[in-house]
């Protein structure tokens, strides 16, 4: 068992507060924790100021409450004890990156003075408490990477000073409760990765001091909500694989600080907005993987910022505007299956070959028409055809090498080998002749 430190004061600490860290340590092992200096519970009263020696604790001594515990990535092992719901001055409590189980306890609700929340990376299951509403104080609030299910409490929605909430890479289902628009001072909104089903509240648009918002990798359906263009401080808008449908908004042009617009593998439909060419700052936008149709709009020339533009795998035309010549940073540029035609712009075809071609989930194959091919000796050559099948992206090709049936190489026709090669983008049939050497002796028809 770790030893105390020296004593420094003769405020005790308080009794629930004891009690609190007692029932910690030994729910999640602590004497197998890799920082646990000073943790010792053999006398029924400590010091304040011996506690607040403790690893990974902070106690006010003035009061002998404790103020701060972050045993984060310290491998603590078990489930979080309701008893920590004692710990009523508690400001900062960073479990995350441990192995923690179980259930979060609803009693933590009762730690009004808390800032901080992070529980993040670990393995804990079950619903989100409602109860966590009452941490009026809260500032952080962090339970991603978990496998907590169950519905987003909209009673979150009380929580007035939050300012970050990240409920990320666990399985929550159900829609986003509207009543996430009450955290006016929230200014990141992760949701991804989870079982999020119905619409996107319009009433997100009265996040006004909204960064980041990440509701990714969902079930949501219906369209983008216009409102979110009024989300003025917003840097990243990421929205992508969902089975988002309808129009991409034109008020997305007013997100003036916008860097990244993930939009990608949804139903959207309909155009381009022109006025995405209003978002100066942007330097990333991905609408692969839609229904967007009609033209390139050439207002994209106008980001100057621009280094990664994905438009492939939709069902856009036209010609590709030469104002994107303009955009001097960009360094990946994805148009593949479109219906775009006309020429290349110059300096982008300069370009176009450094770029990554883009993978298909069908990889090319080229193979022969037949399995055998038959010839009457008399005749000078056999045509052998080949061709090409699956993904039409980069350049193609093999080695035509027949093998013997009836016919023997050198003797009955010549084995050289012959190179087909199908263009990037060449799809269809090739044909290779080979010839016939005629041995002046009368023989049946060969096969090779």
């Amino acid at each position: 068992m770790p030893t105390e430190r020296a004593t420094r004061g003769n405020v005790p600490l308080h009794p629930d507060d004891y009690a609190a860290l007692k029932a910690f340590y030994e729910s999640t092992n602590g004497d197998n924790w890799d920082d646990n200096l000073g943790w010792d519970f053999s006398n029924p009263t400590v010091d304040a100021a011996v506690v607040d020696g403790w690893d990974r604790v902070r106690v006010d001594t003035s009061t002998g409450r404790v103020t701060r515990l972050y045993p984060f990535s310290n491998n603590l092992k078990g489930a979080i004890p309701p008893e920590l719901g004692n710990l009523t001055s508690l400001e900062w409590l960073w479990l995350y990156d441990n192995n923690l189980k179980g259930a979060i306890p609803p009693e933590l609700g009762n730690l009004n003075s808390l800032e901080w929340l992070w529980l993040y990376d670990n393995n804990l299951k079950g619903p989100i408490p409602s109860e966590l509403d009452n941490l009026t104080s809260l500032q952080t609030l962090d339970l991603s990477c978990n496998s907590l299910s169950g519905s987003i409490p909209p009673e979150l929605g009380n929580l007035s000073r939050l300012q970050w909430l990240n409920l990320s890479d666990n399985n929550l289902s159900g829609s986003i409760p509207a009543e996430i628009s009450n955290l006016s001072r929230l200014q990141g909104l992760d949701l991804y990765n989870n079982n999020l089903s119905g619409s996107i509240p319009a009433e997100i648009g009265n996040l006004s001091r909204l960064q980041t918002l990440d509701l990714s990798d969902n079930n949501l359906s219906g369209s983008i909500p216009a409102e979110i263009g009024n989300l003025s401080h917003l840097l990243w808008l990421w929205l992508y694989e969902n089975n988002l449908s309808g129009f991409i908004p034109p008020e997305l042009g007013n997100l003036s600080r916008l860097q990244t617009l993930y939009l990608y593998n949804n139903n959207l439909s309909g155009f381009i907005p022109q006025e995405l060419g209003n978002l100066r700052r942007l330097e990333e936008i991905y609408l692969s993987n839609n229904n967007l149709s009609g033209s390139i709009p050439p207002e994209l020339g106008n980001l100057r910022r621009l280094n990664e533009l994905y438009l492939s795998n939709n069902n856009l035309s036209g010609s590709i505007p030469p104002e994107l010549e303009n955009l001097f940073q960009l360094d990946k540029l994805y148009l593949s299956n479109n219906n775009l035609s006309g020429s290349i712009p110059e300096s982008l075809s300069d370009l176009l070959p450094t770029f990554p071609k883009q993978k298909s989930t069908t990889e090319p194959t080229l193979e022969f028409t037949a399995p055998i091919y038959q010839v009457n000796e008399e005749a000078a050559e056999v045509a052998v055809t080949v061709k090409r099948t699956g993904d039409s992206v980069g350049e193609a090709g093999a080695v035509v090498r027949l093998t013997d049936g009836t016919a023997v190489a050198r003797d009955d026709y010549d084995s050289t080998p012959i190179d087909v090669t199908f263009a990037d983008g060449e799809i269809g049939e090739k044909v290779v002749t080979i010839p016939i050497v005629d041995d002046k002796e009368v023989e049946k028809n060969r096969n090779h």
